[in-house]
């Protein structure tokens, strides 16, 4: 019987993060490869520009980068239709339950829609950029964001990977400081930052990194073990092409992941 519920709590843990993943894998990689895209069409005034537009306006997607990571997570989830398997997993220990309160809190509250597609998008391309940052540079912007009042190389790298950190209110006090004490050089050193933006280039297993990135702060890491990481990776999420090695490698890659994220992580 014991044996009986340790599979079906396998079972259930592969399913949910299977399901998350597979939403939120093609998200970040739709976000990479429409960047240019999206930012010319914009500056053109044509096509995908409304949706920018409307971006822009209503959601402001930039304060989602004051949340913290697991928060910013759990409405992005939210926003894109995964409430069941957040509760679920939740409610099963394969989430932390923290995840919920902002969850709640955002269907008592908002008078639109929770699922809009203005909103959906503000809170998924956040986290899609705050993901990039992460397997760029191996933080993620929140923490960034978070540092850039008292860490200028923290605010010049965020202003890289997103320009519009700018109002966020860690980045705007320091500024504001700068400005006050006619700080030229850090001034100076703030328009080169925006003038060279920071892009994804040699990182092999870009959305892979970013997934176990989702497993770490929902604190599911440890419980990722070979045959997990087997079937999660390389058989239920097979057609997402996350990893082209075997299953020993794999391992050895994750192995590598949790040891450096050791390090980046208090």
């Amino acid at each position: 019987m014991k044996q009986g519920g340790s599979i079906s709590r396998q079972t259930l843990w592969l399913d949910t993060w299977a399901k998350i993943l597979r939403h939120l894998v093609p998200m970040l990689r739709q976000i990479e490869s429409d960047r240019a895209e999206l930012a010319s069409d914009m500056r053109a005034g044509r096509g995908k520009s409304a949706e920018v537009a409307n971006l822009s306006a209503s959601s402001q997607w930039w304060h989602y980068y004051e949340m913290s990571e697991v928060i910013h997570i759990a409405l992005a989830m939210f926003r894109i239709g995964l409430v069941p398997e957040i509760a679920r997993a939740a409610i099963s220990g394969l989430l932390r339950r923290d995840l919920l309160g902002p969850l709640l809190e955002e269907t008592s509250t908002t008078e639109i829609d929770p699922r809009d597609p203005k909103r959906a998008l503000g809170s998924t391309w956040s986290l899609g950029n705050s993901l990039r940052a992460w397997v760029i540079c191996g933080e993620s912007l929140n923490r960034l964001v978070k540092r850039a009042d008292n860490d200028d190389d923290a605010l010049k790298l965020s202003v890289r990977l997103d320009p519009t950190t700018l109002f966020c209110k860690p980045v705007r006090q320091r500024i504001a400081r700068a400005v006050a004490a006619y700080d030229a050089p850090f001034l100076s050193s703030l328009g080169e930052a925006l003038q060279n933006p920071k892009r994804i280039q040699s990182e092999q297993y870009p959305e892979l990194n970013a997934s176990l990135l989702l497993l770490l702060r929902a604190q599911q890491l440890p419980y990722l073990n070979e045959s997990r990481a087997e079937q999660l990776f390389l058989i239920r999420l097979a057609d997402l092409r996350l990893y082209s090695g075997d299953r020993r490698s794999l391992i050895r890659y994750i192995q590598r992941f949790r040891d450096e994220a050791a390090t980046k992580t208090p």
